[in-house]
């Protein structure tokens, strides 16, 4: 048996926590680093917590691959946003920024990115996430 494996689980929200830190430390990422990025958000949403998962839902698994290999990250991102929503600037020098609000959870994200917008939506959407799970954690503890 592997050491790994006697491991107790890591809970989602620290897996989603070590995620937005390598999306804040990554200060001028290459392409095909926020692009995977932008995949490897895709899986954590994938086991995401249900909360998470209705406001934002990956697309279908043959549009998800077919968007994947035509290099359409910017696209899957906006299609993951769709029920939230996500305002989007790109400077002529490759600076990006991403907001995503959830007003009713009070809830407002901005990420940017010194040349990648793909890399600004992505942390966006890590940070509202985690956000959502705070959120809805306070919530359940102070209903009942």
């Amino acid at each position: 048996m592997d050491f790994l494996e006697t491991l107790p689980p890591i809970p989602w929200r620290d897996r989603l926590d070590e995620f937005l830190t390598r999306c804040e430390d990554m200060p001028v990422p290459a392409r095909e680093d926020a692009h995977a990025m932008a995949q490897s958000l895709c899986t954590l949403l994938r086991q995401a917590p249900d909360t998470v998962k209705k406001r934002f839902p990956l697309p279908e698994d043959d549009t998800l691959r077919a968007l994947v290999k035509s290099g359409s990250i910017e696209q899957i991102l906006l299609m993951i946003t769709k029920p939230v929503g996500i305002m989007t600037s790109r400077a002529p020098s490759g600076y990006a920024i991403a907001t995503i609000a959830v007003p009713e959870l009070e809830i407002e994200n901005s990420f940017s990115s010194s040349n990648s917008l793909a890399h600004a939506m992505t942390g966006a959407i890590a940070g509202a996430a985690i956000g959502i799970i705070a959120a809805e954690g306070e919530r359940g503890s102070t209903e009942g």
